[in-house]
């Protein structure tokens, strides 16, 4: 499903940049913008397999972050952004190692992403939004001090007024 979504995006920005006629925006090369945002991280499983029958999942939560953009073109901006929400396991994970019994909790750890993308505008108002982040869940468990790494790419559709 991930690829399928990234391969829309990756489509719909290459049908934008073929897009001919060129914004009108007002003195908008040169410009600069800062954005900050809230919302919910929606929980996701974090293996492909169960462990114990049951997937590990991190719970949702609220994230919150901001990004800058600058308007390098009419058209084109680049923009980078950074984001944090709290992560800890929707349930406690039970394993065996070797032949012990194990019981992993969750953590107070964090998740933070920080990425670059761009900035495309359709019309004078119209745009859209391609950026990829690297994102880091620390400390999700309370037994290992190591984090994990992942990647995220986001896509969307905005309106200026």
């Amino acid at each position: 499903m991930n690829y399928r979504l990234t391969m829309l995006g990756l489509v719909t920005l290459g049908v934008a940049a073929l897009h001919g006629a060129s914004a009108t925006a007002q003195e908008r090369t040169g410009s600069q913008e800062v954005q900050v945002y809230a919302g919910e991280m929606f929980g996701d499983r974090l293996t492909g397999l169960p462990l114990g029958g049951r997937y590990p999942v991190v719970d949702d939560d609220a994230v919150f972050g901001g990004s800058y953009t600058y308007d390098f073109t009419d058209q084109w901006g680049l923009q980078l952004s950074a984001g944090y929400v709290w992560s800890d396991l929707n349930h406690p994970l039970y394993g065996v190692t070797g032949t012990t019994p194990v019981v992993l909790t969750d953590s107070n750890g964090y998740t933070a992403n920080a990425g670059l993308g761009v900035k495309y505008y359709l019309t004078d108002n119209f745009f859209i939004d391609f950026d990829a982040r690297y994102r880091y869940l620390s400390r999700l468990i309370n037994t290992d001090r190591q984090g994990l790494n992942t990647a995220q790419t986001t896509l969307s559709l905005g309106y200026q007024f």
